[in-house]
């Protein structure tokens, strides 16, 4: 069993195989191969414990160069977008979607220990250093480098989780608990849960209190 996550970017220009493949290296018991495309054009990468057991597969297309491929996607994004909230979040992600250029994919193992997802969320990191993009997993949503975006959560989820709300200018951010219903209901109508601290960022990036 596999489940899938994806990151998309307006970006065009992509780190080389290489890099991934190093990357994956410095993780201990695990290994990597480029098994399509080129070094400089590469299509997957495929990661392996020591054993040859399978841990994700790490893959990427431009939308330019696969018009069918991202038409699928996006049909299918666009679907989850029409049932989720809060509204002002959808709207935004809806806008974003049309400025793709580049998608990454991860197809992971469901049995994968956790240091396997300790190394997708390290490449996942340096996907987001420059420049930014959107994360979406299945059964979670859509989230950006403020926070989560969309509510996909089943009602079972429990723990702390970082929030963010779009507003005109920006980004207004706080930590909700998953499993507080009052919590939900704030955030699905895309407003701050009462007696949460929120914090509020400017699009270019700097920091203020909100309503600053």
């Amino acid at each position: 069993m596999s489940y899938s996550m994806w990151f998309l970017t307006p970006a065009r220009s992509i780190s080389p195989a290489g890099e991934w493949i190093d990357l994956v290296a410095m993780f201990e018991g695990q290994q990597a191969e480029l098994v399509s495309g080129t070094p400089e054009d590469w299509r997957q990468i495929h990661v392996t414990y020591a054993d040859d057991s399978w841990s994700f597969d790490f893959k990427r297309y431009s939308v330019g160069e696969d018009n069918g491929r991202w038409t699928d996607d996006l049909s299918f994004f666009r679907s989850w977008l029409g049932v989720v909230s809060p509204a002002v979040n959808v709207q935004w992600v809806t806008q974003y979607l049309t400025r793709v250029q580049t998608v990454f994919m991860f197809r992971c193992s469901n049995g994968a220990p956790d240091t396997s997802l300790e190394l997708v969320r390290e490449i996942l990191q340096n996907l987001r250093e420059d420049p930014s993009g959107l994360l979406y997993v299945g059964l979670e949503g859509w989230s950006n480098e403020y926070g989560h975006l969309t509510w996909e959560f089943t009602d079972r989820v429990t723990g702390a989780w970082e929030m963010a709300l779009r507003r005109d200018s920006g980004w207004e951010t706080f930590q909700m608990d998953l499993e507080n219903r009052t919590h939900r209901h704030a955030f699905q109508a895309g407003e701050v849960p009462a007696g949460v601290e929120s914090r509020f960022y400017r699009d270019r990036g700097s920091s203020i209190p909100p309503g600053g």
